[in-house]
């Protein structure tokens, strides 16, 4: 299954300026402080985990999280949730341009329900 997701981060910016409970409830508390690009790449990516139903309510936005190992690479955190997210169970690119983030992302399995 493929998902993809385009973010305009000028938008973004200004969505999650004017109601800044947004900030908590899409992203988890080690996502908050990252930098706007990043988070319109974490929001992209949860995009993309609700198009291909890992996500199936907008309440476990929080759940799943981008983190990076140490080399830089960005993988899917989930925390709480009821079924192991395993490396190989998603793929997903994420790039950024001067206004615009987009995530694909290949699910490698049918959802865990």
């Amino acid at each position: 299954m493929l998902a993809v997701d385009i973010v305009d981060i000028e938008r973004f910016r200004r969505s999650l300026s004017r109601t800044p409970k947004l900030m908590e409830y899409l992203f988890h508390h080690s996502e908050q402080a990252f930098p706007i690009k990043t988070l319109s790449a974490s929001f992209a990516l949860k995009e993309c985990l609700v198009k291909v139903g890992l996500i199936r309510s907008p309440l476990n936005f929080k759940q799943f999280f981008l983190v990076h190992n140490k080399d830089g690479k960005p993988f899917v955190g989930s925390n709480g949730f009821d079924c192991q997210l395993m490396s190989d169970d998603v793929t997903f690119s994420i790039s950024h341009s001067h206004n615009l983030t987009i995530c694909v992302l290949g699910l490698n399995r049918p959802p865990c329900w």
